[in-house]
């Protein structure tokens, strides 16, 4: 949520025309509702995702957990900024 809401004014001042966001393939869904709805004047957003292969998989267990936990809890509540 702080990334997309202390980014927006960047954004907005040099007008760009495509945003790329680029975050974990295990963060990307979240950041995609986040995103889509703090910028939602914006109509050209794409998603990248880097690989979380190479994360310890205990580590990353832990990570999707709590990324289920936050989707199902954006999905419920709705996304306040």
């Amino acid at each position: 949520m702080e990334d997309a809401t202390l980014s927006k004014w960047v954004i907005e001042k040099f007008k760009r025309e495509e945003i790329l966001i680029v975050t974990s393939d295990y963060h990307q869904h979240r950041a995609k509702i986040i995103f889509s709805a703090v910028y939602a004047p914006f109509k050209n957003l794409s998603f990248f995702s880097a690989s979380s292969e190479f994360v310890d998989p205990e580590i990353l267990n832990s990570l999707v957990a709590h990324e289920k936990l936050a989707v199902e809890d954006l999905l419920k509540y709705g996304v306040r900024f």
